[in-house]
């Protein structure tokens, strides 16, 4: 069956020890995954507020829903899918992420997704869907992926991602390719 587990504005969200065949659903602006999650299907997390900044690599701060590399390592599913394109805050990857446990790790957000230095992330596969640019082309903590899908929503939105595995653009989740309806597309 499926799992949702909802939470107020504001509420800070810990979770640990949810197990299920479906869908693992956890909405809040705050959390701390101390505890396995586990899902042979997808487990998907999201803030509340739908404007929040999400922020992989870093612990919470105001404003940002932070989900540290200690609270995704907690986190086994065939699908880790962290946003949605109704959200309309950015995703910033701000310290290396490595979701070991989940087989493809998926971010969506209405806004942009982007890298700061230092953020990477490593992962088997990839997808991608933004309203905005997607700008993964750190050099000094690049990206290790094995299987990348991404999707711009808007016309001529750039498409960036540097990676240091041997790169395949295929189909991941939902998408096939790599598509930027008309703008540019930078791979390196």
């Amino acid at each position: 069956g499926n799992f949702l587990l909802g939470g107020a504005p504001d509420q800070i969200s810990t979770v640990g020890g949810a197990a299920g065949s479906g869908t693992i659903t956890i909405i809040a602006d705050t959390m701390s995954i101390q505890g396995a999650i586990n899902s042979n299907s997808v487990v998907y997390l999201a803030p509340y507020d739908m404007s929040e900044v999400i922020n992989l690599g870093t612990n919470p701060s105001p404003g940002q829903l932070g989900l540290a590399q200690g609270d995704l390592a907690n986190i086994s599913a065939t699908v880790l899918a962290i946003g949605g394109l109704a959200d309309s805050g950015d995703i910033l990857i701000s310290a290396p992420i490595n979701p070991v446990l989940a087989g493809t790790l998926s971010l969506a957000t209405g806004a942009s997704i982007t890298q700061e230095i230092g953020g990477g992330i490593t992962v088997g596969s990839l997808e991608l869907l933004a309203g905005g640019l997607i700008d993964l082309l750190s050099t000094n903590a690049p990206n290790s992926v094995g299987e990348l899908s991404e999707f711009s929503l808007l016309p001529g939105t750039f498409f960036g991602f540097n990676d240091t595995a041997p790169l395949q653009i295929g189909t991941v989740d939902l998408f096939n390719g790599v598509t930027t309806l008309g703008g540019t597309i930078e791979i390196l």
